[in-house]
């Protein structure tokens, strides 16, 4: 399983990163309000900080967060899906190992890390927090010194100075406060506004003010009344902003840097122990991160093109860049297999220079430095130059056989499963590109959508490079007819390399008919009697959302939506709309295509008895299949209607294994 498609394992990361991110957002908002209660009963900053991360136990929780997304990739990387139960003493054998063994140059232990992320934490949160306050003090002082000051007549400046800088100010100030724009503005007119308060010092006479000089009193003292009156609303808005920003945003940069590293090698880990002695793999390919654009250009660019002998990227397995090259490295590998590959061709470490010096000066000096990109030009040795490179080497994994064998029970069962699935009839009908992608997703099936697989999978037949218009169950040969191979914008949007969408749209058209029919004797939509009201209830209360979000009213009944919100309905689904085409069409069946989005069935579809009903559990076996956002945007719009379908699946699929 780890030697499957190339985007997986950034898949996988960025699944168990999300829900990290998730599980840091919920308990760092609970530390935010303890840490802003605090500070309103009048504990210093320190204290407050220290008090709340004590009666949240946050720190704990960080390390117990970490660890979890550690570990889960670890396993990912082995070939063990996410969605797999494990037994709660292999989990903790291996999260030991995990944090208590180093892998890094400096030989740091991951729980040595945590330890030291705890006081970085901390004062980042207590610096972040404090300039904030040091902010609203200055805001403070020059207030006050501009009311008592120009109150007293002893201080003049000329009228034509007053709205420049001092109304600059006062508006920044009321906009930071209202939360429209960054702090910087005000920082900046802050600073004007000190300037021109030097230049009033300097000038300043002794004397009653003339009539001039009072008209400027007065404006004075307005303004300066009207500044301090917002610094009070902009030191309670800006301080939560700044203990949200402290923990969120400044403290959550070095625990996210841990996590989402540690995470990257423990993947490395498990997929070097799962292939390093699989006698079939000859090596590894170098697998760059889709993201990666995004970021400067580094060694993982040489990494993913350079030609030591074997091909772009190729590396034998005793030769091999380790993984993560740097923090938030999110690289991969993917196995060569010997086939795949001219063994008779010799290792070449120089061979790297071929694409080194295509390079333009600009990307040499980001891998070795000026200094070093000179040394480079002047035959320098690229491996001592490169910055943070570690060689190549022959891997070993952290883990054992032994560790992840506690794991086998399940995972072999799991494993016999797939195996069963992968030898029905069906399978055959199948190129072997479109049968691997639909491995793929079998592979992160729940067990009871496993169980159903191996109950009723060899009812699946037809022809599934059917080169004519429209995909289709035909009920009356029992086959469905579809192009797999064919990537519509619906499979773009996910990023599919085989319609994988439709191949399991159709199957659950097909199941919907025969499995049921033999099984009970009736179609899955007749023992779902409650399934259209279900769909009616769910759409009407996402539509009355939007209705509420207008300023409208709530209505009873889909018929009684207002014809003037039909553009606002129509809008939504349009959003996305490659996404949401299962969406749009059981829209448009509820409401006669009233209401539609991008796809949908031809209005008189709709005529036909259970038609949506039959629809929607097309739809939403897919989605229970492809997971991920397509079952994402059914949740959203139907969940209800989703549930009591996929309860009934499950009940045939039977107990778990």
């Amino acid at each position: 399983m780890a030697a499957g498609k190339k985007n997986d394992y950034l898949a996988n990361l960025l699944s168990v990163l999300h829900d990290y991110g998730v599980n840091m957002d919920g308990e760092g908002a609970l530390l935010v309000k303890a840490i802003s209660e605090l500070l309103g009963k009048g504990l210093s900053v320190s204290s407050a900080v220290d008090a709340a991360l004590k009666q949240r136990k946050y720190n704990e929780f960080v390390a117990k967060t970490i660890t979890d997304s550690v570990y889960k990739m670890a396993l990912v990387g082995y070939g063990i899906p996410l969605t797999i139960r494990v037994d709660a003493g292999a989990q903790k054998n291996i999260a030991k190992k995990l944090t208590n063994t180093p892998w890094s140059g400096d030989g740091m232990k991951l729980s040595a890390r945590l330890h030291g992320n705890k006081e970085t934490m901390r004062t980042a949160i207590i610096s972040t927090i404090q300039t904030s306050i040091n902010r609203q003090d200055t805001l403070n002082k020059l207030s006050m010194e501009l009311y008592d000051g120009y109150k007293s007549g002893k201080r003049v400046i000329e009228p034509a100075e007053l709205p420049k800088y001092l109304n600059q100010l006062h508006q920044a100030a009321k906009r930071v406060a209202a939360g429209r724009t960054p702090m910087k503005e005000f920082d900046k007119a802050l600073a004007i506004a000190k300037v021109n308060m030097d230049k009033v010092i300097k000038r300043n006479k002794a004397g009653t003010p003339n009539a001039n000089m009072m008209i400027t009193y007065k404006n004075l003292v307005k303004e300066a009344e009207a500044i301090v009156k917002a610094t009070g609303k902009l030191n309670t808005e800006a301080l939560d902003r700044a203990a949200w920003a402290a923990v969120q945003e400044k403290s959550r940069y070095h625990a996210d840097r841990i996590a989402r590293t540690e995470s990257a090698r423990a993947w490395f880990e498990g997929f070097i122990l799962e292939t390093q002695d699989d006698e079939l793999v000859w090596g590894y390919r170098w697998v760059l991160s889709n993201r990666h654009k995004y970021v400067p250009f580094d060694q993982c660019d040489v990494c993913a093109n350079m030609d030591i002998g074997y091909g772009k990227g190729a590396y034998p397995k005793n030769r091999v860049p380790s993984i993560p090259r740097h923090p938030h490295c999110m690289c991969s590998l993917e196995v060569v297999y010997f086939d795949e590959i001219d063994t008779s061709a010799r290792f070449n470490p120089d061979g790297a220079r071929k694409y080194i010096d295509s390079l333009t000066d600009q990307q040499k000096e980001a891998l070795f430095g000026v200094y070093g990109a000179k040394a480079y030009e002047q035959g320098g040795d690229w491996q001592k130059l490169l910055r943070g490179w570690g060689g190549f080497e022959r891997p070993v994994s952290r883990l054992n056989t032994k560790d992840v064998g506690q794991l086998s029970t399940a995972t072999l069962l799991r494993q016999e499963q797939i195996a069963k699935i992968k030898h029905q009839k069906w399978n055959s009908l199948l190129h072997a590109t479109d049968f691997n992608e639909v491995q793929r997703v079998l592979a992160q099936a729940t067990e009871p959508e496993l169980n159903f697989w191996v109950k009723y999978g060899d009812y699946v037949d037809g022809d599934f490079y059917f080169n004519q218009d429209g995909a289709h169950y035909n009920p009356s040969t029992k086959k469905v007819n579809l192009n797999i191979s064919l990537i519509d914008d619906r499979m773009k949007r996910i990023n599919g390399s085989s319609n994988t969408r439709v191949f399991f749209h159709e199957a659950g058209h097909l199941f919907d008919d025969n499995v049921l029919k033999s099984s009970t004797g009736k179609q899955l939509v007749d023992i779902l009697p409650n399934l259209r009201d279900k769909l009616e209830a769910d759409y009407l209360s996402y539509a009355n959302k939007i209705l509420v979000q207008n300023g409208r009213k709530n209505v009873s009944t889909l018929d009684d939506l207002p014809d003037e919100s039909r553009d606002g309905f129509v809008q939504d689904l349009l959003a996305d709309g490659d996404l949401k085409n299962a969406i749009s069409d059981i829209v448009g069946g509820l409401t006669g295509n009233w209401i539609l989005g991008k796809y949908g069935h031809d209005k008189r579809y709709w005529n036909y008895s259970r038609a949506l009903e039959q629809e929607f559990i097309a739809h939403a076996f897919e989605a229970s299949m492809m997971k991920g956002e397509r079952l994402d945007v059914m949740l959203k719009y139907f969940p209800k209607a989703y549930h009591y379908v996929k309860a009934e699946f499950d009940k045939l699929g039977g107990e778990s294994l």
